[in-house]
């Protein structure tokens, strides 16, 4: 079983051990991360043959940090609001909304 990651400036490919076995039917059907033009990553693509592609897209705030995660059906299932360097609120799709307040004192 091999596993291969494809690199360019803009994207990583990430093949496991069935997309690299031909008589597979996930044979060539690898993860694909996109980056923006600092380098960060904020798609995820993966490949489902017939099925399609399914796409998870993060919005960044100017550090890095993800601020909305959008599912494949477009569905905003987390955001995260930050304060003073920290996660003050998340909200998620599932769980519901987490408040955290730290040194308040």
């Amino acid at each position: 079983s091999i596993e291969r990651i494809e690199f360019t400036p803009w994207q990583q490919k990430n093949y496991d051990q069935n997309d690299n076995d031909t008589t597979s039917p996930h044979y060539d059907s690898p993860q694909t991360q996109y980056f923006d033009s600092l380098g960060r990553h904020f798609i995820t693509e993966d490949d489902n043959k017939a099925a399609g592609k399914y796409r998870v897209h993060q919005t960044l705030d100017i550090a890095g940090r993800p601020t909305v995660v959008t599912d494949a059906k477009g569905r905003a299932m987390t955001t995260h609001l930050m304060g003073m360097q920290q996660p003050l609120k998340t909200t998620n799709i599932d769980s519901g909304t987490l408040w955290q307040i730290n040194d308040a004192a």
